[in-house]
């Protein structure tokens, strides 16, 4: 009887391979600083909801903060970034461990969808808040009209994430194609060439702007802020995929990202030092003086003269 062919196999062993020069070290270096970016970043998080806290709170405990529409839009955002910053820190140091992570991938795909629509529901906030700022300053009329109309744009915002979450969510579970991640990145240039002319139009405009107009310019500032901080984060995320050193790259990327998640920290500086009211309201909740206060605390004395009242 003919015995069969031998067929020569050769088994496949990491105990064989051979690796370039420097690649132990290289990952040596890669978990070290991955690790002390989850570190970091964990901190930072919590600073953020904590700012945000704040920043909510004094919104809600005081009146004169909540007359004006753009306090309600941010009071918002502080809600909603809240969301993120407290669930990110977690699935990203959970993800560092691969063998965790395809054990419980549908977990995993859920909330990281769940992240990245929260992150649109930030940046439309964003744009709202310098809409609103927008029209007060140049179209008064219709400001009006759209401040009645507030409310429900607001809602609407909610709903298209809500919306967005279950299609991005539901492709975990039916292992189907999963855009978000390009329709976010878009959503950011979308916004960066959208802030180009927004910023253009108010220098051309602001010179025609009669001086005794005493509209804040606080949200535009925020915006900005919020503008200049994702830019560093684009830039390195093109940039990623471009350079060949990939721990020079992977450094370059965690510096854009905690960068841009720092939005909260940065608000609250700016309000606090370029807003007499979240200065006098924050000087208020760090002395614990808050509880003192009634609702409508800080509301304009009335103008006396010769015991007429002219109210403001």
């Amino acid at each position: 009887m003919e015995e069969p062919a031998s067929t020569n196999v050769t088994e496949f062993s990491f105990e064989n391979t051979t690796f370039p020069d420097g690649y132990e070290d290289l990952l040596m270096k890669t978990n070290l600083t991955v690790k002390i970016y989850i570190e970091l970043y964990t901190i930072l998080s919590l600073i953020c909801v904590a700012c945000n806290i704040i920043i909510a709170f004094v919104i809600i405990k005081y009146r004169r903060l909540r007359l004006d529409k753009s306090n309600i839009i941010l009071l918002n955002w502080t809600i909603v970034n809240n969301l993120f910053m407290i669930t990110s820190p977690i699935s990203q140091r959970l993800s560092t461990d691969w063998e965790t992570y395809f054990a419980a991938y549908t977990f995993f795909c859920s909330l990281e969808q769940t992240q990245y629509c929260i992150l649109l529901a930030n940046l439309l906030l964003v744009d709202l808040l310098l809409i609103n700022w927008y029209l007060k300053v140049y179209h008064t009329v219709i400001y009006g009209k759209f401040v009645n109309y507030l409310n429900y744009i607001l809602v609407a915002i909610y709903v298209l994430v809500i919306i967005s979450t279950g299609v991005h969510v539901s492709s975990c579970f039916e292992y189907r194609l999963i855009t978000s991640e390009v329709f976010l990145l878009i959503s950011y240039l979308k916004f960066i060439v959208f802030m180009i002319a927004m910023n253009i139009v108010h220098l051309v405009k602001r010179r025609r702007l009669a001086p005794s107009t005493v509209t804040s310019n606080m949200p535009l500032y925020l915006v900005n802020t919020y503008f200049l901080s994702i830019c560093p984060l684009l830039l390195a995320i093109f940039s990623h995929f471009l350079l060949r050193d990939q721990l020079f790259s992977l450094i370059i990327l965690i510096g854009g990202l905690i960068l841009a998640v720092m939005n909260p920290i940065y608000f609250f500086i700016i309000l606090y030092n370029f807003d007499k009211d979240y200065r006098t309201f924050f000087g208020h909740v760090f002395s614990s003086k808050c509880c003192k206060y009634k609702d409508d605390e800080l509301q304009e004395e009335p103008v006396v003269f010769n015991g007429s009242v002219q109210l403001g």
